[in-house]
């Protein structure tokens, strides 16, 4: 009996040096305060009371499932705690806590299914089927936050389109340093598409989701319609960016030349964080390895960049992506990226000494032979031609079957013509002839040379200065003759890219409230329209525009994959508020899903990932501790972050500040404290990864009644007794108290 009695005793000192149970960390989240109890179905009112009685606790409404019970608790009773006990009660048949669920993090947005890297479900997207998880995990990540107003994303680019209805209400105020101006107009693309993979309006039902859709872009152009730029213009914008509160700054271009002045540039803003493109040159001659041939900015060796080459929709790195161990710091997707791009125009009217319609597309692509005739009768008008007035149709499509769709509208609409074709790369008609007619119809089809030859820009002036009126379209004249006198001066027109491929288009001036439908594998059109030109007027007036419902496009390439950075930084800017760019730079590229197509190519081995980003340095919690002989105490805390790398323990002394006396590494959650004199002792627990820290764990605090031994530093070491800051560590030093009471009972009774 006697063992008995000492097992007893060794139980009861456990229970008096215990803490808490430790929660089991299933990652479910339950409102505070309450619990569900399911009574058996035998069970009556009165037992039910009972029960609840038990717990001081209260029936807050009878869910509408028969037995089935929402409790409010008492503060001094944890949902675990309570859950525990009625688990224990004869009568219950489950209690679990009120468990929180909260709607999918997934967008409204119509065109979310096609950015698989925010979510990949194995879906094709352009004709590719990727692997499933094989992204970044932004819905999880969203359901923690979505970026914030008050942090500014700089991107240093083509500019962006301000009237772009899914990034509109997210752009602050930028600079052109281009135009030296206020306008930061994107006439190439490239800036659009990156500004709204990072902070494209989120959940208005409308195109895509930004990474960071509730965080701020702001527009800084600094390269040209052609894609290109100078350093002194980027170092500008990075003074401009940096003096208007900007956060991060996306760089998605590179060169293969060092420049000292951005170098300097960059590392005299230590606290913004640049992200930057590792470059393109995979399948150059080059190679694509940036430790052999450095691309700039991104190999630059400073703190506050992160490199970034481009992965596919299978978690492979893509083909034409630059890499490197030391030079290229992490992975993220950059093949076929659904994003934003500009509402280009794409044809004018103008009506001066002569008039001039050019369409930057052709008439014969268009979907409807009622849309055609609509057009067509709206040439007419414009003209001014009547069923008696001459009308010439010159066909220089290079032997293509085109002529049908400008002949059919005209006879639909009664005008009578003449037709002269011109032999493949050949010459039109003369001056006199054109002069000829009131109205010229010159159709260049999908032809990308010879266009418009220089004798027939001749002939076409002559004709024009006679005031003639010419209705003019092809999609490859302005990539052809673009920066000809003829092209601007005389079709009044200024050519901008060859890439304004948008399946419908929005009329105006003269086409006002008309829809066109250029879509190419459906309809009757000739389904030719793959590099439909970009254009801006020069002393004339828009005719047709990309609709902004489709003013998105697929892109490739690492400038894709630093926006999708850039915007998973925003996030963590915003979720952590206090990281500088160093630490926001280390908490990015830990967490990153670690590939083994990666590995050996660039310096992480690994592709980003938001989720695990956002949650790599959330606080310790649960933290415990229990006072033990010999002057020591025994911490433990529940891991709660996915990439830290490890923990720092700090102590206070009653009546003393905390200090930091030890780290553990990644995986540990437990620390014995030894050498401790008598005395309170609280303890809290942070996480880290380099220099960045997470917020703290709880406080928790332990009195150790005998501290260490003198002289040895530490000796004896005891269990707290009455601890307040643990209710059930107090409840086990009560037991004790009684402890001696209960002994004598058993040896009264036993130990005869």
């Amino acid at each position: 009996m006697i063992k008995h009695i000492s097992l007893i005793i060794i139980i009861l000192c456990i229970l008096s040096c215990g803490g808490e149970a430790r929660k089991k960390n299933t990652g479910l989240v339950y409102k505070n305060g309450e619990i569900l109890v399911k009574f058996k179905s035998n069970v009556n009112d009165m037992q039910k009371h009972t029960a609840h009685r038990m717990l001081k606790a209260q029936v807050i409404k009878r869910v509408k499932l028969e037995g089935l019970e929402r409790i409010k608790l008492p503060d001094e009773v944890s949902v675990e705690e309570a859950v525990r006990l009625y688990k224990e009660n004869p009568d219950v048949e489950y209690a679990e806590p009120n468990y929180l669920v909260r709607a999918a993090a997934v967008p409204d947005d119509t065109r979310f299914n096609t950015q698989w890297y925010l979510q990949n479900t194995g879906q094709m997207v352009n004709g590719i089927l990727g692997t499933a998880d094989a992204d970044i995990d932004a819905p999880e990540a969203w359901d923690l936050t979505k970026g914030t107003p008050s942090l500014i994303v700089a991107v240093i680019d083509s500019g962006v389109d301000k009237n772009h209805p899914d990034i509109t209400d997210n752009l602050s105020t930028g600079y052109d340093f281009v135009d030296d101006d206020n306008e930061p107009a994107d006439l190439n693309g490239h800036g659009t598409h990156v500004a709204g993979i990072i902070g494209a309006v989120s959940n208005n039902a409308r195109g895509i989701t930004g990474i960071a859709g509730n965080s701020r872009i702001m527009p800084l152009r600094a390269l040209d319609q052609n894609g290109e730029g100078t350093i002194a213009d980027v170092i500008d914008a990075i003074a401009f960016a940096a003096a208007n509160n900007g956060k991060i700054i996306n760089m998605s271009f590179a060169g293969p030349d060092y420049s000292q002045a951005l170098y300097n540039s960059i590392k005299a803003y230590p606290d913004i964080l640049f992200v930057a493109a590792a470059g393109n040159d995979g399948v150059s001659a080059i190679g694509g390895n940036s430790d052999v041939t450095p691309l700039y900015p991104a190999s630059f060796n400073l703190p506050n960049i992160i490199s970034v080459a481009a992965t596919d929709q299978n978690d492979n790195l893509s083909n034409f992506s630059n890499y490197g161990l030391i030079s290229v710091d992490i992975a993220a997707p950059g093949e076929n990226i659904l994003s934003t791009i500009p509402s280009f125009i794409t044809g004018i009217t103008y009506s001066g000494l002569y008039k001039v319609i050019y369409l930057a597309f052709g008439f014969e692509g268009i979907n409807g032979a009622s849309t055609r005739k609509e057009v067509m009768q709206r040439v007419g008008s414009f003209a001014g031609i009547s069923g008696g007035d001459s009308i010439l149709i010159i066909d220089d499509d290079g032997g293509s079957a085109y002529e049908t769709y400008y002949t059919d509208s005209l006879q639909a609409l009664g005008y009578s013509f003449d037709s002269y074709q011109i032999a493949f790369n050949g010459d039109g008609p003369a001056a006199d002839r054109l002069k000829q007619y009131s109205l010229v119809i010159w159709f260049t089809g999908d032809e990308y040379r010879n266009t418009l030859t220089l004798t027939d820009q001749d002939n076409l002036r002559s004709y024009l200065d006679a005031g003639g009126t010419l209705f003019i379209t092809g999609q490859e004249i302005g990539f052809d003759i673009g920066q000809s006198d003829f092209y601007q001066t005389y079709l009044h027109a200024l050519y901008v890219s060859d890439n304004a491929n948008g399946k419908f288009l929005t009329g105006s001036d003269i086409f006002s409230g008309l829809s066109v439908d250029l879509s190419l594998t459906s309809g009757d059109g000739a389904g030719n329209q793959l590099f439909v030109d970009a254009v801006l007027p020069l002393g004339s007036a828009a005719a047709f525009s990309i609709h902004y419902n489709d003013a998105y496009e697929l892109f490739d390439g690492t400038s894709m994959s630093a926006a999708v950075v850039s915007g998973v930084a925003a996030l963590v800017a915003s979720y952590y508020g206090n990281f500088n760019a160093e630490q926001l730079k280390s908490v990015i590229l830990q967490s990153a899903d670690i590939r083994q197509s990666l590995k050996g190519k660039i310096l992480t081995g690994g592709r980003l990932n938001a989720y695990r980003a956002l949650t790599s340095l959330l606080p310790p919690s649960d933290c415990i501790a229990i006072a033990q002989a010999g002057g020591k105490v025994l911490l433990t805390w529940a891991d709660t972050s996915t990439a830290e790398e490890g923990f720092i323990i700090e102590r206070k002394r009653s009546g003393d500040r905390f200090r930091e006396i030890a780290s553990v590494s990644s995986g540990n959650t437990a620390y014995t404290d030894s050498g401790l004199q008598a005395g309170i002792f609280t303890y809290r627990v942070r996480g880290f990864i380099d220099q960045a820290l997470s917020s703290y764990s709880n406080e928790v605090s332990v009195t150790v009644q005998d501290g260490a031994k003198a002289g040895g530093g530490g000796g004896g070491g005891g269990c707290s007794l009455g601890n307040t800051t643990n209710s059930q560590t107090a409840t086990a030093d009560t037991i004790v108290l009684f402890a001696p009471l209960f002994i004598i009972w058993l040896l009264r009774r036993y130990g005869k």
